[in-house]
């Protein structure tokens, strides 16, 4: 997720009138973003809160990842989980560091944007991850025989390697002009994405603006497919569930390969299988939602013209949803898998049993 911020166009008198200089508006945002007098308790409170948050997560990532791991040389969609996995650990130490630089009061300016990069990379790899991990699960459930076939470890791999090419060409296009590169903005909790605030007409004045365009209105589509895959497997399964009431979801979702019908302890296994993969499905399915309401707020304060305050109590929000959304998958992930809770408890066991 994206998490950025967003400060109100010049509308008033207290925004100078930048005609159409891109290059001085977007200076006069970095200097607002600087200024330590519109700093105030409840930001300082919410970035102290973050960065514990920010800090247990990591934790949650580190202590799942080795199962995970393990799980990916297995599974498809734990493959996918894996790299979601350290994605969002990068993401999270990334943000533990911009609530150090809010707290102390002071960015760090480096000669080469490498943060606006990395923030480009990474957010992008992590939206594309959970995209191909919806297609992966909704798959599962839809057609499990072509599941089978088509999500294969090599298949998913293929995916992740070309996802990070991608990613690459993404990031060097997004931050090709200085003034589209977002920053920590010390008076907001995250980055600062130019393009949100700096009015439409200066912004025009790029000359790839067009180009641009469409790019933003492709991710903005891809961005919602995660949601549409879901809606139909959920349609299905419900619809199926009511055709035949006294069978359960698992059941309706369970088709057997050809010839295992009377195999009863193959059956067990599949059924058994099915059961992993519902549970899986849930975690894909739940962890989707703070997410979509992060993205929501986030898109209001580019459609609506708000009032400074108003951003600043959107931005803690969406910015709350967004670490609820890179926080939350190791939780989700212990709570309903079965083999990585087992997988993690051993690890567990033998960390401390090593330490005592």
């Amino acid at each position: 997720m994206a998490s950025s911020s967003t400060i109100p166009s010049p509308i008033d008198n207290s925004f100078p009138n930048f005609s159409t200089n891109l290059s001085a508006a977007y200076q006069y945002f970095v200097q607002f973003c600087d200024d330590p007098t519109r700093r105030d308790l409840t930001l300082t409170s919410s970035a102290i809160t973050l960065f514990i948050i920010y800090a247990l997560g990591i934790v949650s990532q580190l202590v799942v990842l080795p199962a995970n791991w393990r799980l990916s040389k297995h599974r498809s969609a734990f493959l996918l989980l894996l790299y979601i996995n350290l994605f969002d650990l990068i993401w999270l130490l990334e943000y533990v560091w911009l609530s150090l630089e809010f707290l102390v009061g002071t960015r760090v300016q480096a000669k080469y944007p490498f943060g606006a990069y990395l923030f480009r990379f990474v957010n992008f790899c992590i939206d594309t991850f959970y995209i191909e991990l919806a297609f992966n699960r909704c798959t599962a459930f839809l057609f499990p025989r072509l599941y089978s076939k088509i999500c294969t470890e090599k298949n998913m791999k293929t995916c992740v390697v070309c996802t990070c090419l991608v990613s690459v060409v993404y990031s060097i296009y997004m931050n090709w002009f200085p003034e589209r590169r977002p920053f920590h903005c010390l008076i907001q909790l995250g980055y600062f994405e130019p393009m949100t605030s700096i009015t439409k007409y200066i912004t025009a004045t790029l000359p790839d603006a067009g180009l641009y365009d469409a790019v933003q209105i492709a991710e903005l589509a891809s961005i919602c497919t995660p949601f549409f895959l879901y809606a139909i497997t959920v349609i299905k399964m419900v619809h199926d569930h009511k055709k035949n009431p006294s069978t359960s979801i698992i059941q309706v979702a369970t088709v057997m390969p050809r010839g295992s019908q009377s195999n009863g302890e193959e059956r067990a296994k599949f059924v058994n299988l099915m059961q992993e993969r519902t549970r899986l499905f849930s975690m894909c399915l739940l962890s989707q939602v703070p997410y979509y309401l992060s993205h929501a707020l986030y898109q209001s304060s580019r459609i609506f013209e708000l009032s400074e305050d108003t951003v600043q109590i959107l931005a803690i929000l969406w910015q709350l949803l967004g670490t609820i959304f890179h926080v939350q998958q190791p939780i989700l992930m212990l709570l309903l898998s079965k083999d990585l809770r087992s997988s993690v408890r051993n690890d567990l066991a033998k960390i401390f049993g090593t330490i005592l």
